[in-house]
């Protein structure tokens, strides 16, 4: 179930308590409690919730003011509490998670099928993307083919001169035609290189963005990339390990961070259930003062708050 938008919470609290928008003040609106029942009715019903109306009526203990937009927040972080506590979602999200990372992780694989045919068949196989780049070294690759003309144009002035060395010059010719056909090569194992590298750079950022989703996918992308990393049949090369242990890495100290984050949130929550506690407690007290005074005190003479 996808979660409800801003715009459509501040759309449906617009047609109860009328005009609102993200800063309207939630404490305004609580005397309204018919309009408040039905409201979370539908709230709670699009949002796959069950907040209370006893829930919202305790905010008024524990803030000053609490704008529409945070309201919403308080809504989805309930609505997360309930799917992480359901088995189906959880194993849904996992699944939802472990297909994405494996289209990711197979698109390298592609890559590096490309990458291999394009060394054997020659960069003029490349698809468009790498001729992308082989434009961007076709300049230096022609000033090579230059400098190798102009030499060649120089060492037939010097076969002339030097006729005894006609065939040591020739050899040398060959050489260096040689040495322009093995650049040429190395250049264009470099372009694959270049674009492999930037792809998985790529990959690299969307599996991070996928892990960082939700404290399900963080867990979830992390077992991916172990099992990737175990897996002798996976044939990574000394690149992608490395690029893989940092993606592990950056995902553990961000699991690590949420999960103190949760505790702290935790310890809030009980703390603020105690204030709200204490604040009804409190209420309570001075209700049973204020009756105490009236019967004390019908005509309203020596208040107990008289000194």
């Amino acid at each position: 179930m996808i979660s409800m938008s801003q715009d459509e919470f501040i759309k449906i609290a617009s047609n109860y308590f009328g005009i609102c928008d993200v800063s309207t003040d939630w404490l305004s609106l609580l005397d309204r409690h018919v309009d408040i029942e039905f409201f979370l009715k539908e709230v709670n019903k699009l949002n796959g919730s069950n907040i209370t109306e006893d829930e919202l009526a305790d905010l008024q203990y524990l803030y000053n003011e609490y704008p529409l937009s945070k309201l919403y927040e308080y809504f989805i972080e309930k609505r997360e509490i309930i799917l992480s506590n359901d088995k189906t979602e959880v194993i849904r999200q996992e699944q939802e998670v472990t297909n994405e990372f494996t289209t990711l992780t197979n698109q390298l694989d592609e890559y590096k099928n490309e990458m291999s045919l394009i060394l054997k068949n020659g960069i003029n196989e490349c698809g468009s993307d790498i001729k992308t780049v082989q434009n961007q070294l076709l300049i230096a690759l022609d000033d090579a083919k230059d400098a190798l003309k102009e030499s060649e144009e120089a060492k037939q002035i010097k076969v002339g001169i030097f006729k005894g060395n006609k065939e040591a010059i020739e050899g040398l010719q060959l050489a260096v035609a040689k040495l322009a056909k093995s650049g040429e090569t190395q250049v264009t194992a470099l372009t694959v290189q270049l674009i492999y590298m930037q792809r998985l750079a790529m990959i690299s950022k969307k599996i991070l963005e996928l892990g960082l989703m939700s404290t399900i996918a963080t867990r979830t992308v992390i077992s991916e990339i172990e099992q990737k990393l175990k897996d002798p049949e996976s044939k990574l090369n000394n690149i992608e390990r490395q690029e893989f242990n940092k993606l592990l890495i950056q995902l553990k100290r961000n699991e690590d961070i949420s999960s103190r984050l949760d505790k702290q949130k935790e310890g809030l929550v009980r703390h603020d259930k105690v204030l709200v506690k204490q604040g009804k407690q409190i209420d309570s007290i001075l209700e049973r003062v204020e009756l105490l005074e009236k019967k004390l005190n019908p005509n309203g003479e020596d208040s107990l708050n008289d000194s």
